[in-house]
């Protein structure tokens, strides 16, 4: 990973690099822009406060970088909250001192904008359509032109950007296979290839194609490797995944997309691959479809039970002449009856306008397909397909009739899989980005809801007893409501306890479940177990409509999300811990300087607002550190810090401002409040001794009072004020409270 550090501050700019080299970055330091426009651009652009201030507001980087690269203020310290980075586009800020954890956290900001898969998903999906478009040429082909697949094959070869495909057949006769097409194969390598598979083509095809969900790696002694295969210009392939297409379930051969080294196989692929391959093992089948149905009509339907997409053929009054299985199971009830109308609510589903239909000629544009319809168990299908016009001859094969051919393909899977990765891609960038849980739940849910169906999600984080679980639910009709249950009951309890993930397919015979309501009435229950470190922290807890039953697809997904909503939960309480850290003393756990000025910084963008600011020094503790030690002066120290606590109100803030002094903030008081609490607490440190190494020791302390806004309206001014107040309070015998006077402000 590669960084630029543009800071003016040559010392500061080195110890920054130390950090970084350390991390293992290679950073580049400069005084100026020009680093920043390396070529390639870098990983991290960290910039220094004061040279992003030079630019016009808001601060920022003049130069055009890309997305991908991280910016980064170095912000010196003391200089408090300051959002004008942030709404001017920076990722993050960094203060000194730098610290390791926080240039760490930074860094994978980088890594994880630079792995985003936004445009791998979104290609992935285009590339998905465009074969759902193809599938209607590539068929309209079969039935116009002869030289269908090598056609088909180049198309699909330019789409998804493969190296090779081939088709390959296998001979009976000779017990081998046959390349009966193929793009981007080298000709001599296919004739070795073929001649390999010679009195063993069934042994190969089985061993190939057993290897359908990883890609084959071709190494000469493997025993299903036909030969070394090569490309055109005589590259070797370096890996090969097939997928086999068959007759009445025996192996007829296969189809294989080859890749080169410097062009892998990537597992997020497989979609693509294997729909290509049915669109080519469809084409396949209706082209000897089209040639057998020439001669017999009886072999159509023997034929067309073999496919995997559903067919129906209708005459162009509307009656079913013909209907696979496969379309009866995609379209369920009410069935498709040959002899009977095509059903009415199918045609309004299919969008299918009968009489324009009836106009077209034999061979005219397919005319694409799409519905969702419920299916088995309730659960909703996509389906796509095509209906054509065609010639088809009569059950006597005499005389031929336009009919209507309509093709459906189950496309549930493969648009399945681009969801989730579209919603577990929008989990990672929240993570990334360390958004609230809450609105991570709330884009959840209601993914959840809109794009799978399911009518209820719940999260629930566990109380720290470990006996409640609290949390939100969304409803289907989008409310969302807050409640809490005791872990001893539920299914989400028994996951709980039992620490494991559950699949309720059916949940009224399960004795632990209760309804999310009295009124809903649902199938079945996910719940999905978040941990930390091994122990559960909460559920995530999905529920169905009755009639929609949930398997192990659901559950997997569940626990995909449950671990995103895992890593964000471990994300936010780093971030607050961090930042609890950076803002407190860690001798005394006060709030420290930074915090301090921050809330001073505050009262500065509140209109009207009153406070009065309180410094508070002790009084001879340099005499009390020389006798007794520092150990036991902040042993002191933390004990008066407590005692000063006590007598504040809980919203008040004590601060550590700096060795022995301390700060208080007092908001929305009068000036008499003020001096009645700095007295108050002058009388709680001096009315009881402390204890250093069993001796008591006497402490006073002495106190300055500077009013916002009269004294200040700046945190320096106000300091200031106080501070002048203070040294008066000392000079005039200590142990007493002073307001500083108008002309100190």
């Amino acid at each position: 990973m590669r960084a630029v550090l543009v800071d003016p501050q040559p010392e500061r700019a080195e110890r920054v690099r130390g950090v970084l080299e350390g991390l293992g970055v290679t950073a580049t330091v400069a005084s100026d822009w020009d680093a920043v426009a390396l070529e390639p651009p870098p990983d991290v652009v960290i910039v220094a406060a004061d040279l992003a201030a030079q630019h016009p507001a808001p601060p920022g980087i003049p130069l055009p970088l890309p997305e991908s690269v991280v910016r980064l203020a170095l912000l010196p310290e003391g200089h408090g909250h300051t959002p004008e980075f942030l709404a001017a586009g920076f990722h993050g800020l960094l203060y000194e001192p730098v610290t390791s954890i926080e240039v760490a956290r930074a860094l994978a900001l980088a890594r994880a904008l630079k792995q985003s898969t936004t445009d791998a998903a979104q290609e992935r999906q285009e590339r998905l359509q465009a074969l759902r478009m193809l599938d209607t040429e590539l068929l309209l082909l079969v039935e116009l032109s002869p030289s269908w697949l090598p056609h088909g094959l180049a198309r699909l070869q330019r789409l998804l950007a493969v190296p090779a495909i081939a088709v390959w057949e296998w001979q009976a006769e000779s017990d081998s296979l046959r390349c009966i097409e193929q793009v981007g194969l080298s000709p001599a390598a296919i004739t070795a290839a073929e001649l390999a598979s010679r009195r063993r083509g069934q042994l190969v095809l089985t061993e190939f194609t057993t290897a359908s969900v990883q890609p084959t790696m071709i190494a000469q002694e493997a025993s299903h490797v036909l030969a070394r295969l090569a490309l055109d210009d005589g590259q070797p392939v370096f890996q090969t995944i097939a997928f086999p297409f068959r007759e009445s379930t025996r192996l007829q051969g296969c189809i294989t997309f080859s890749f080169v080294r410097d062009r892998p196989y990537h597992p997020d692929d497989l979609p693509l691959y294997d729909a290509a391959s049915a669109l080519v093992r469809s084409a396949l089948a209706l082209a000897r479809l089209r040639h057998e149905t020439l001669t017999s009509q009886r072999l159509f339907t023997d034929v067309a039970d073999q496919l995997s997409i559903g067919i129906i053929v209708c005459t162009t009054n509307g009656i079913v002449t013909f209907c696979n299985h496969q379309a009866q199971l995609l379209l369920g009830e009410p069935g498709i009856v040959p002899g009977q109308p095509f059903p009415p609510r199918w045609r309004m589903l299919l969008d299918l306008d009968w009489g324009e239909l009836a106009k077209r000629p034999a061979g005219s544009s397919p005319q694409p397909l799409r519905a969702r319809v419920r299916g088995a168990g309730g659960r909703w299908q996509a389906l796509e397909g095509a209906v054509r016009v065609v010639e088809l001859p009569d059950r006597w094969g005499r005389t031929w009739a336009p009919h209507f051919l309509l093709s459906l393909n189950d496309v549930t899977q493969t648009e399945r899989y681009v969801l989730e990765l579209e919603l577990l891609h929008e989990l990672t960038q929240m993570v990334a980005e360390r958004r609230d849980l809450e609105a991570a739940f709330r884009l959840v849910a209601q993914r959840l809801h809109d794009t799978f169906g399911y009518a209820y999600v719940g999260l629930g984080v566990l109380s720290p007893d470990g006996q409640r679980l609290i949390g939100q639910t969304f409803y289907a009709d989008g409310e969302i409501a807050f409640n809490e249950w005791q872990v001893s009951r539920g299914v989400t309890g028994r996951a709980i306890r039992e620490n494991r993930s559950l699949l309720i397919p059916d949940v009224w015979h399960d004795p632990d479940y209760f309804p999310p309501s009295p009124e809903m009435v649902m199938q079945s229950e996910v719940v999905a177990v978040l941990r930390r470190d091994g122990v559960p922290i909460g559920v995530l807890n999905i529920e169905s409509a009755l009639g929609h039953q949930l398997d192990e697809s659901d559950l997997r997904l569940a626990e995909q999300v449950a671990a995103h909503l895992e890593l964000l939960m471990g994300q936010l309480e780093l971030t607050e811990r961090l930042a609890r850290q950076a803002m407190t003393d860690p001798l005394t756990g006060l709030a420290n300087r930074r915090a301090l000025l921050y809330h001073l910084e505050r009262l500065s963008r509140v209109p009207g607002k009153r406070a009065a600011l309180l410094l508070i020094d002790f009084d001879g503790f340099k005499q009390l550190n020389d006798q007794y030690g520092h150990l036991v002066a902040d042993a002191i120290l933390q004990q008066a810090a407590e005692r000063l606590t006590r007598s504040l109100r809980p919203h008040d803030l004590l601060a550590r401002y700096g060795g022995d002094e301390l700060a208080v903030l007092l908001e929305d008081v009068s000036e008499g409040d003020a001096r009645e609490v700095a007295e108050r607490l002058r009388r709680a440190i001096a009315a009881q001794p402390f204890t250093a190494d069993d001796t008591p020791v006497t402490l006073t302390i002495s106190l300055g009072i500077a009013r916002f806004p009269e004294h200040g309206q700046t945190p320096d001014a106000l300091l200031h004020a106080a501070d002048t107040a203070l040294y008066r309070a000392k000079a005039g015998g200590r142990n007493r409270v002073v307001m500083a006077d108008i002309a100190e402000g």
